[in-house]
């Protein structure tokens, strides 16, 4: 950076030059305070936390280590040298960058001198496709969000997560690390409006360390903050910014103190006025305890050093700022504002610019030479702009009045200061609220035209399951063509009343498909909808969002956008993907299939969004039918031939029927007579009201119910499920396995983590009561095993180990949300890979890093009258296992009533008394 050679200034053409937005010197004087939320004093707890740790060495090397070398004295934000800059704006329609004038002298302030004064990395953002997969987990898999910080998606404060890191010394180094990296990212850099909670996004990024050191976060952050100080899509015109300026307060979204930075840096001489300003000690000394709050700037002194005629004015070189390529037609485009481009023109000549070149500008304050003393506007102005500077100038001027004596006409004077106070503060706020409304009529009008050409009825019942891959703020913005647009139901959610996540309860990014009820008569609904892009953009975007509109991105044109499939990838639903709504949806029609593949993930497609072929027609019940899932492709790697199981088939619809009324007579009496008996078989006590229990419709089944009847079936079915290759275990598995999930993640190494011998037993195929041993993965493919979530409902688990893919069977989907489903399911997926490492010799090298994936499978039949879930799940298992997908979904009433009842005979002729 150099100082110009003095040439002299030739006269310029009147609007040749951007105009200011205020006229010189008729700034707004008045204290302002700057709602920034950006603490860089996070950077010293962050150091403290980490010292001492081989992490730090690498935080340090990354471009994020940049920030802890900042002059430490330089980054105590003064939000009145920041609002005397922005005031000193010139208006231009390049919006990639900032203009200031002062003491005549125009500075730029782009990405490039973003990265010179703050030393973060702004090199191009990453590939969509490569961004999509980093910020969305796995289809099916559970946000890395629920290992790493826990509770609702987005509701933790980064303030609680400094805590945590300060409170809990024992906490592995792995995760603290990866958290001190989201409060740096979330906490300085991207932050919006308080209180500042991590992002979903960011955490989910944290997974990969390299990507996440390497990402160029400062792009995200320039922009952030250049939307909320800059005429662009949030502020309309001058006015508005003016309406802005000239309020009490400011809000600043991004990374604020660049600006301040930029300031010290081109405006050496405002360093003069900063105690110990030519300091420079970094974050990294660690005698720094703590940021030193900045009150050396006020409109006085600012203005006192711009009028100096040696104030030095610091120039990036000319090279510096052709440095970042333009499009050709860049005027067309709109990216080069002609007046710019002149301006650039006259610093590349070494032109000698004056305070009288600038033209235009707000002259509706007046000028701050011509009177010291400048009345304040009225409080009923449109800026309430000095209600807290008059408050406490008028409260000095009182001190040294003859009312010092006089305590109550003190007391009277401060509470009209007071009203007049909050009277400015209630302007402010009706004036937020207007600017705010107006922002969501232009948000809503572009849509109106299309209302009334709907092709779509919401469905008749909302389940709580999430739309996956997208967090709840990316369901505001609209786009063109937006692969996000549609859920996993397959409605266009743009264009249909259904309401989108609220924000304090995000929808669960992971695949949990609704099932739906919808009308007959509906049409056909395709995905592919295109819609008009919003004039009016919205406040909040995801990262992904956001990348599409800071430009900058490596070239993908050889890299398919997350809505266009791969070549690589088999997929023959290239075109829109019809999906009928009908009465009953027949998602298992579409196991006539001979083979399936499993979910697509997240990383490999760019786009986690689960599509469901239906179609139409019937098949016969005793047919062996795939069903939905990669659980359903069973292999079998001994190819003995199958056995015939019309016999179990028989059997299994048998109880679907209404029993024998002799024989319930029989039994009836039976557990009547024996009212006071308390049964044993199987070495197991029961108690007198196990079978009346268990045929009673709507009565809760216990963990001795379930595994009884798991024990009941697989000594039924047992030689038949064992030459396909599958076992049943009982719930005392998956209950283990919930139990161990704190230890387990608190444990540095997986590998080394020693498992519960039961547990190691059942994956060894060592099972209580069963002669034969099937180790899992060697001779067993499918897992079927109940699960008990939350003490009060009972699901199936079939969990696919070659494909590392658990399907759920869930009897009554609304009852738990899909939220709720990833917290359950969380200690299932992420110990079952490490527990079958460590017992089996071979294991798929195919698994997915992140643990097992799930998918809650839609169309089963619905337990909506609760309380049957229990021998629902066991039925489930029944019939999913031998391939019986047409009463799997289309179970009554009145069958799960005899269901029940066929249970009970059956457990007491085999276990009490033949009836």
């Amino acid at each position: 950076m150099s100082t110009p050679p003095y040439r002299p200034s030739p006269s310029l053409s009147s609007g040749v030059l951007p105009d200011r937005v205020f006229r010189s010197d008729c700034y707004p004087s008045h204290a302002v305070r700057i709602n920034s939320y950006s603490k860089p004093k996070y950077l010293l707890e962050v150091l403290k936390v980490i010292d001492g740790m081989p992490e730090l060495a690498t935080l340090l090397a990354s471009p994020l280590g940049a920030l802890f070398s900042l002059p430490v004295r330089q980054c105590s934000l003064s939000g009145q040298l920041v609002h005397q800059m922005l005031c000193r704006q010139l208006h231009t329609t390049n919006s990639e960058e900032l203009w200031f004038v002062f003491a005549g002298q125009p500075l730029r302030f782009s990405l490039t001198e973003f990265h010179e004064v703050t030393g973060l990395d702004c090199s191009p953002l990453p590939a969509e496709r490569e961004l999509a997969a980093a910020t969305t987990h796995a289809e099916g898999s559970a946000p890395y969000w629920y290992s790493q910080i826990g509770g609702t998606l987005g509701s933790v404060t980064v303030k609680e997560l400094l805590r945590r890191l300060k409170s809990e010394p024992a906490m592995p180094s792995w995760r603290k690390f990866r958290l001190a990296l989201v409060v740096i990212v979330d906490g300085i850099l991207l932050t919006r409006t308080h209180p500042v909670k991590a992002s979903p996004e960011v955490v989910e990024m944290v997974k990969d360390i390299d990507f996440f050191l390497n990402y160029p976060w400062s792009r995200h952050s320039f922009h952030r903050m250049l939307r909320m100080v800059k005429v662009g899509p949030y502020i309309e015109d001058t006015s508005s910014l003016v309406g802005k300026l000239k309020q009490s307060s400011l809000a600043v979204h991004g990374f604020p103190l660049s600006i301040q930075l930029f300031a010290f840096k081109t405006i050496p001489a405002l360093l003069s006025l900063l105690r110990n300003g030519d300091e420079k000690y970094t974050f990294l000394n660690q005698r720094i305890p703590c940021l030193l709050k900045c009150t050396t700037y006020h409109t006085s002194n600012i203005l006192s050093l711009e009028k100096k005629i040696d104030v030095l004015i610091c120039f990036l070189p000319a090279k510096v700022i052709h440095s970042q390529p333009r499009p050709t037609s860049s005027l067309e485009s709109g990216y080069c504002d002609p007046k710019v481009h002149f301006l650039e023109s006259l610093l590349a000549s070494s032109y000698q610019f004056t305070e009288k070149d600038w033209p235009g500008g707000d002259s509706s304050l007046p000028s701050l030479q011509s009177s010291r003393k400048r009345t304040s506007p009225s409080l009923n102005s449109g800026s309430s702009s000095s209600g807290v500077h008059n408050l406490r100038t008028n409260s000095k001027r009182y001190t040294n009045g003859s009312s010092v004596n006089n305590p109550r006409d003190a007391d009277t004077r401060l509470d009209r200061r007071l009203k007049s106070f909050k009277a400015s503060i209630l302007d402010e706020v009706r004036h937020l609220i207007t600017q705010n409304t107006l922002v969501v009529d232009a948000s809503i009008k572009p849509l109106q035209p299309d209302a009334s050409q709907r092709t779509s009825v919401i469905p008749s019942r909302r389940t709580r399951s999430g739309c996956a891959g997208v967090s709840a703020d990316s369901f505001r913005v609209y786009s063109p063509v937006d692969p996000f647009k549609c859920g996993g139901s397959g409605f266009p959610l743009g264009n249909t009343d259904v309401s989108p996540p609220d924000t304090s309860s995000p929808s669960v990014t992971g695949s949990h498909a609704p099932a739906l009820v919808g009308s007959p008569s509906i049409p056909e609904i395709k995905c592919a909808v295109k819609q008009q892009p919003l004039q009016k953009k919205t406040r909040q975007r995801s990262l992904l969002q956001e990348a599409a509109k800071c430009g900058g991105r490596h070239d993908s044109s050889q890299c398919p956008l997350p809505h266009e499939p791969s070549d690589a990838t088999n997929m023959s639903e290239s075109a829109p993907v019809n999906i009928p709504v009908v009465g009953k949806i027949d998602c298992m029609d579409s196991c006539s299939r001979p083979t399936r593949k499993r979910p697509i993930h997240a990383a490999a497609c760019g786009t986690s969004i689960k599509t469901v072929r239906i179609t139409s027609g019937t098949t016969p019940h005793k047919e062996q039918l795939e069903s939905v899932g990669p659980a359903m492709n069973l292999r079998s790697r001994k190819h003995v031939p199958l056995p015939d199981p019309s016999s179990h088939v028989d059997h299994i619809l048998s109880s679907l029927a209404i029993p024998n009324k002799a024989v319930v007579t029989r039994f009836k009496h039976n557990i009547s007579k024996n009212s006071n008996r308390q049964y044993t078989f199987n070495g197991q006590p029961y108690p007198s009201t196990f079978f009346a229990d268990l045929h009673s419709p709507q009565c809760w089944l216990s963990t001795l119910h379930i595994d009884c009847l798991v024990n009941y079936i697989w000594q039924k079915h047992g030689d038949f499920l064992a030459k396909r290759r599958v076992t049943f275990v009982d719930s005392m598995f998956t209950s283990m396995l919930s139990n161990k999930f704190l230890s387990f993640t608190q444990h540095n190494d997986c590998a080394t983590y020693k498992w519960n011998a039961l547990l190691v037993a059942y994956v060894s195929g060592v099972v209580d009561g069963r002669s034969s041993q099937l180790q899992w993965l060697k001779d067993v493919d499918l897992v079927y095993v109940p699960m008990n979530w939350g003490k009060k409902h009972w699901a199936a688990l079939a969990i696919d180990l070659p494909t590392g893919h658990i399907d759920i069977l869930d009897p009554f989907q609304d009852l738990t949300s899909a939220r709720k489903v990833v917290s359950y399911m969380n200690p299932i997926v992420q110990m079952l890979p490490p527990l079958l490492r460590s017992v089996c010799s071979e294991v798929p090298s195919s698994w997915p890093a992140s643990g097992f994936s799930f998918l809650r499978i839609p169309g089963v039949a619905q337990n909506s009258r609760g309380g049957d879930c229990g021998p629902l799940a066991i039925k489930f298992m029944e019939l999913h296992s031998h391939h019986l997908s047409v009463p799997l979904r289309q179970l009554t009433v009145q069958q799960v009533d005899n269901l029940r009842l066929h249970y009970a005979i059956d457990l007491y002729s085999t276990y009490v008394s033949s009836l």
